[in-house]
């Protein structure tokens, strides 16, 4: 499972980065379900790339 201390991090890298265009960030890792992490970083399993929703 991702490091929520390094998931924050990453996000107020992006945020300085980006600014106003920085909406959300996603980190993909093998588990199952779509997790958050704070304001606007998720992490989502990588099987949700191949995944169609009706």
């Amino acid at each position: 499972m991702p490091c929520p201390e390094n998931l924050s991090g990453l996000r107020n890298h992006l945020a300085n980065l980006l600014g106003a265009w920085f909406v959300a960030g996603y980190v993909l890792y093998t588990g199952q379900q779509t997790l958050p992490f704070g304001d606007r970083i998720r992490a989502s399993p990588m099987d949700a790339l191949w995944e169609v929703s009706p």
